[in-house]
């Protein structure tokens, strides 16, 4: 679980975005005014604005034609994006998609890119895209839709049990890791696993959503209801870890209010210890 507080972590660091193309401009430097007389006025004129002149004055007309083409090829620009030699490999850090052997760059706000084979579903052959692990080496990669595997529809999950694209873990505007999971709320689900519940990999940032029978998850273990009664929960209490005003974390714990403690007990809020180095970085909310 340790990895999780990894990647809250993350998500204070200053934005990272990708590199992009200048906008292409162009403009036309007029020639110094002179005193002509009307014929060589309305050939300046007319060359100026359609790159013609209409003048009697074959000299004249010769003269502006030229000047203008000349101007025009100097200080027109046409700029289309960055352009940069491929460098770096699957999983390799990057910032656009032009650095990467397979051309794409998948971008995380507030952590960075890294090169892999696919930025959303329609970028593979068949199956879906699995995100990148914000703390590993791996790109994101394509799948064939099987269970646990990222997807972004529920079209790209093939397995009958799993053919629900369900959202594990969101930060909102940062990254969202969805799965082929067996379903996406209570609702679909029946007794006697009536409560859809995540189990969660988080060393290899995936997991999946199922069908939970009642009090199967102990104090600490994430759960789906945030600060709600949870009865996927031993306990009955999802408390609520607010990590950062970014990610509300569901976790089984104690309590929701001072409340549900003894006399003379408060409520100490669920809490996500970004900096901790062991396994038990997430914990339920207390009594004490």
């Amino acid at each position: 679980m340790r990895h999780l507080g990894v990647f809250l972590a993350l998500l204070a660091l200053t934005s990272i975005g990708c590199g992009g193309g200048e906008v292409a401009t162009s403009s036309t430097t007029a020639g110094p005014e002179s005193e002509t007389d009307d014929a060589s006025t309305s050939g300046s004129s007319d060359a100026s604005t359609i790159g013609t002149s209409t003048t009697d004055d074959g000299t004249g007309t010769s003269t502006t034609d030229a000047s203008t083409t000349e101007t025009t090829d100097e200080e027109t620009t046409d700029t289309t994006g960055p352009v940069c030699d491929p460098e770096f490999m699957d999983g390799e850090k990057c910032s656009a998609d032009c650095e990467c052997f397979s051309g794409s760059c998948f971008v995380v706000p507030l952590v960075g890119g890294s090169c892999g084979e696919c930025k959303v579903d329609a970028d593979c052959p068949r199956g879906g895209c699995t995100v990148p692990n914000p703390w590993g080496m791996e790109g994101a990669s394509c799948n064939m839709g099987e269970a646990g595997k990222g997807c972004e529809t529920d079209e790209v999950c093939v397995d009958p049990l799993y053919n629900v694209c369900a959202t594990i873990i969101e930060a909102k505007g940062i990254l969202a890791l969805k799965t082929c999971s067996e379903c996406q709320t209570n609702d679909d689900c029946a007794d006697p696993t009536p409560n859809c519940a995540a189990e969660l990999d988080l060393e290899n940032f995936t997991g999946i959503l199922k069908c939970t029978a009642n009090g199967a998850l102990q104090n600490n273990e994430p759960c789906q209801l945030p600060g709600q009664l949870d009865p996927a929960c031993a306990s009955m209490m999802c408390s609520k870890a607010d990590v950062m005003n970014v990610l509300d974390v569901g976790l089984c714990g104690e309590c929701l209010s001072d409340g549900d403690c003894q006399p003379g007990q408060t409520c100490t809020e669920a809490w996500v210890d970004l900096g901790g180095g062991g396994v038990d970085d997430l914990y339920g909310s207390k009594c004490e």
